[in-house]
């Protein structure tokens, strides 16, 4: 009675919620079907109960079975997607597995089963495969190497930027007045060049300084210390290297360069000691654009302000013996 009533409800949920009214007499003569299974099924488990010897007289023939039954596929859909046919009668133990297939239960330990009543984002969650962890370095893919320090840096942007003020006053303000009030030559030249000598100065000094350099590693070379040490000591020339340096107005600007591009020098009376072919690269650009850094002074000692200094150490050793090796062959 309680199997009946259980699939007396599930036939109303699913005529309720499921089927229309075209579908209904197919969903009320599937459910007469069920009840009548589930009603063999009970009788046969008491026979099997009071006889154990004997057969089940309503299943051992198949003209005692009842009948299969059909549902179109699409209302075959929706009823699974609401879950009538979740109900489970018990069976005798000879005959369980016909009947659970009989009376249409779900296979819900199936794993190419995909729920139909999911919403679409737990559906799509469900679908997408396990992400694999990503590997964790030692070092992160940009590494810094080189810092010449956050305070010479913002000392030298700001003497730029005062430079610049200073000239506008003495040049565009200043000579003006004096060429106006018919003042000496002499004097004039002094306001204007009170404007010019500083940010001459200023540029000529200050436009090779780097701030900071970084190296793109390769993933071999992050994943330890030793790594990075054998990738350090036989760097291959095509290693690319991120230059910062600061611009007219005090700006950071980075050079994108390679390791095999710089070459040791000393120019500018010491304040240039590493170089690079610039003419490729301005032949390039518009004529409205700055020209790209073709000369750097990177000092030394400045290494020492990042943990990860030796690098540079490296590279500039390997930079000066490929130097002496060009000169030796040369």
């Amino acid at each position: 009675m309680k199997a009946q009533l259980r699939l007396v409800g599930v036939i109303t949920r699913c005529s309720d919620a499921t089927a229309t009214r075209r579908e209904l007499p197919e969903v009320l003569i599937t459910g007469s079907r069920l009840l009548a299974s589930a009603t063999l099924a009970r009788t046969a488990r008491r026979f099997s109960t009071a006889h154990p010897s004997k057969p089940s007289p309503l299943l051992s023939s198949p003209s005692a079975r009842p009948p299969s039954f059909s549902l179109s596929a699409s209302l075959a859909a929706r009823l699974r997607g609401v879950g009538c046919l979740q109900v489970q009668v018990p069976a005798p133990a000879g005959d369980r597995r016909g009947l659970g297939v009989l009376l249409g239960r779900r296979r819900m330990a199936s794993s190419s089963h995909k729920p139909e009543n999911l919403p679409k984002s737990e559906e799509t969650t469900a679908a997408q495969p396990a992400s694999l962890p990503s590997p964790r370095f030692a070092y992160p893919e940009y590494l810094n190497i080189y810092h010449a320090g956050t305070g010479r840096a913002i000392f030298l942007s700001v003497l730029k930027l005062t430079t610049i003020f200073v000239f506008v006053f003495f040049c565009i303000v200043a000579a003006p007045s004096y060429i106006i009030a018919n003042e000496p030559l002499y004097k004039t030249a002094w306001v204007v060049g009170c404007g010019v000598i500083p940010i001459t100065y200023v540029v000529y000094c200050t436009s090779p300084f780097v701030t900071s350099i970084r190296v793109r590693l390769p993933p071999f070379a992050r994943g330890s210390a030793e790594a990075l040490k054998r990738f350090a000591r036989g760097a291959p020339p095509t290693t690319p290297l991120d230059v910062s340096t600061l611009s007219f107005i005090g700006k950071p600007r980075v050079s994108s360069v390679t390791l095999g591009e710089l070459r040791p020098v000393r120019r500018r009376f010491g304040l240039v000691n590493y170089s690079r072919d610039t003419a490729a690269i301005n032949a390039k650009r518009k004529w409205w654009r700055f020209r790209a850094v073709r000369e750097f002074n990177i000092q030394t000692g400045n290494d020492a302000r990042t943990k990860a200094g030796w690098v540079w150490r490296d590279f500039a050793g390997a930079l000066e013996k490929r130097n002496q090796e060009k000169k030796t062959t040369a």
